[in-house]
């Protein structure tokens, strides 16, 4: 059995604690939660087997398209802005490159980023749709798929702010391409990241994500913790 990792003073603050530290807002929601089946019920009823999909819903009501799968919603549309400069580098047959993780793709080319970056840049939408979709295809992702619409808004939207994440995350992609919020919420005016909490606290690779992004690029991160009630829905941050 491997050594246990010793937790951070970090690590062992509270919730609450780690926000402040982090400059991160924190809402506390209200939801039911059923012990014997296990599962999250909204102020409608609608019952959810874990908490990101009802937070999710919450702001999909709101007027956000949504993903709740962590980094893979950004991961997945930047692989697809750059997807024709992959194929024209690397040997390699097109439905491979599909199943390409797009970190291991960065970490092959690391100094190459700068061309990679301008592939993204250039990229035109028609072009990143056909590539998203391929994607996709050969991803079975099932409900923590990432809708189409929200990669398109973040291609058309959010294109710079994508350019200056992948800066970051170009420098360290085994480093970076797990502690991303829950939630992925974009509009045609915002891009919000939202982490869910119900008992746990914020971990190390949360930590040096939060400090990595949100700070340097002043990304819109907050925490949203469940707090199971019978039938009380006041807290609603997302009405």
């Amino acid at each position: 059995m491997p050594p246990k990792v010793a937790r951070s003073a970090f690590e062992r603050l509270s919730l609450r604690l780690q926000c402040e530290e982090l400059a991160i807002p924190l809402t506390e929601m209200d939801a039911r939660y059923d012990k014997a089946s296990r599962r999250w019920y909204d102020e409608g009823g609608a019952s959810y087997r874990r908490p990101e999909p009802l937070v999710a819903a919450s702001i999909r009501r709101a007027g956000f398209e949504v993903a709740h799968c962590e980094g893979t919603a950004l991961l997945m549309p930047m692989k697809a802005l750059t997807f024709d400069w992959f194929l024209t580098n690397y040997e390699a047959d097109h439905s491979w490159m599909r199943r390409w993780y797009f970190e291991g793709m960065c970490k092959t080319f690391e100094g190459r980023a700068t061309e990679i970056r301008r592939s993204m840049a250039r990229c035109q939408e028609p072009e990143f749709a056909s590539h998203f979709d391929a994607i996709m295809s050969v991803h079975d992702l099932g409900p923590e798929a990432v809708p189409r619409n929200l990669a398109l808004l973040l291609a058309a939207h959010h294109r710079s702010t994508l350019l200056s994440i992948f800066d970051i995350f170009a420098s360290d992609p085994y480093a970076y391409r797990a502690g991303w919020p829950d939630i992925v919420a974009v509009s045609e005016t915002e891009l919000r990241f939202v982490e869910v909490k119900t008992a746990d606290r914020f971990h190390a690779s949360q930590e040096r994500v939060a400090r990595a992004f949100r700070d340097a690029l002043g990304l819109d991160f907050s925490v949203v913790r469940l707090k199971p009630k019978q039938s009380n829905w006041a807290n609603n941050p997302y009405p």
